[in-house]
């Protein structure tokens, strides 16, 4: 991974992440069925607004992980960013992807506006995953807050 970067994602990119978000549904033990429709539209919008973020690690034209969130101004003076998804191509996992996306999407959303960073572990990716997930995060000094519940209707 030599010749890597972060960087905005682009339509240009769709090829490589509708795949990519196929495979972290897969990959998920939630009750969810990959559509390519649906997520074509969904990246495309996300892509689309100006409050989203949408970063890809590049390395040498193969998209090796990704990180998906948006900045907003809700109930408060401050804004802040939601990290929705961040995924991983499994050979990459181990490389520092990860940390290169989290930390280019905090820069991100400090150029958003934003003065916090809510991150939750909510892909249904396991205990082993999900403690991974928490753990970088806590690195960059997140702290735990709350839970997050879920219930099939």
């Amino acid at each position: 991974m030599s010749n890597s970067i972060i960087r905005k994602a682009t339509q240009r990119d769709l090829p490589y992440l509708i795949p990519m978000s196929r495979r972290f549904v897969e990959e998920s033990s939630l009750p969810f069925t990959f559509d390519v429709d649906a997520t074509t539209s969904y990246l495309i919008a996300m892509m689309e607004s100006k409050n989203t973020i949408i970063l890809v690690e590049d390395d040498d034209n193969i998209i090796t992980g990704g990180i998906l969130g948006s900045v907003d101004q809700d109930f408060c003076r401050e804004s802040c960013a939601y990290v929705i998804k961040m995924y991983v191509e499994a050979e990459f996992r181990g490389l520092g992807t990860s940390r290169a996306l989290v930390e280019a999407f905090q820069d991100e959303a400090k150029k958003l506006g934003a003065s916090i960073v809510f991150a939750s572990a909510t892909a249904g990716m396991g205990d082993r995953v999900e403690k991974l997930y928490v753990k970088l995060f806590e690195r960059y000094g997140y702290a735990t807050l709350g839970r997050v519940l879920y219930k099939e209707i």
